[in-house]
């Protein structure tokens, strides 16, 4: 059971001289995480580039859309055109 033991705590004992002991956890931790606070700056310049990029990809979006409805314009208005045009062209065709 000593055995688990050690292979579950990651560290060298004397039944395993083997294994390189690991830091302390408290040594791995973070620093950031026991203030916050000192997060808030980072968080608020990625919210800001988050917004701005939402905007740039808003007014993209909004731009393909003008873009389509106007090519969508001119179908319909080419349509009418070819429908208009049809008895002139047949007569040019069939003489």
């Amino acid at each position: 059971m000593a055995g688990s033991t050690c292979l579950r705590m990651r560290q060298t004992c004397r039944l395993h001289p083997e294994r390189p002991r690991l830091h302390h956890r408290a040594s791995r931790e973070n620093p950031a995480h026991k203030e916050p606070a000192a997060l808030l700056p980072q968080l608020q310049a990625l919210q800001s580039r988050m917004n701005a990029l939402e905007q740039a990809r808003n007014g993209e979006l909004t731009t393909l859309k003008q873009q389509i409805a106007d090519l969508k314009a001119r179908q319909a208005d080419d349509a009418i055109t070819e429908t208009a045009l049809k008895p002139f062209l047949c007569g040019f065709r069939c003489s």
